[in-house]
């Protein structure tokens, strides 16, 4: 709680923090800054289990960080919640500029605002799963780009349900 992560780097997940089944998890008022990985979650990984581990991410500022895919925070199985975070001027290679989703879960990310993050596809948000209810609630995504696909804001592949209320998406690409 309350703590600053800044240019930590991994060849594999989880730029600052790794996180993986088995315990629920609760992080808060924490900025991200600059930190890398090679593979998934430039900032975090979080990977959950089919037992329902949840996690919860609250006021967190993210910016500048990268990776392959989740420039900022991978998510994977298991349900959790992101509230009152900044998600600004991160990159991914691959998928997911900002956040990237995957596997069985219920993810819901409200009062959150994603701006200026770059991917490949989903500059902003980018989610994959057959049986995941992403819920956006009371965000702002803005001014995030693609460079593969015209899903500048949000992206995604077998989603069964995508809830978005009082959220604001400007989509910014001409392609």
């Amino acid at each position: 709680i309350g703590c600053t992560f800044d240019g930590n780097s991994t060849s594999g997940q989880g730029g600052a923090l790794y996180f993986t089944s088995g315990s629920d998890t609760y992080v808060s008022d924490c900025e991200f800054t600059n930190d890398t990985a090679g593979a998934q979650g430039g900032a975090i990984y979080f990977l959950g289990n089919v037992q329902g581990t949840i996690a919860w991410i609250y006021r967190f500022v993210f910016a500048g960080n990268s990776a392959a895919n989740g420039g900022a925070v991978y998510t994977g199985m298991g349900d959790y919640e992101i509230t009152n975070c900044t998600f600004s001027g991160n990159l991914a290679s691959g998928l997911g500029g900002g956040l990237y989703t995957s596997f069985i879960g219920h993810p819901t990310i409200t009062n959150c605002t994603f701006s200026g993050n770059r991917a490949a596809s989903g500059g902003g948000i980018y989610s994959t799963t057959s049986y995941e209810l992403l819920r956006i609630h009371n965000c702002v995504l803005w001014s995030n780009e693609s460079s593969e696909t015209a899903n500048d804001q949000i992206d995604g592949e077998y989603l069964t349900t995508v809830e978005v209320q009082y959220t604001d998406i400007a989509q910014t690409s001409t392609r």
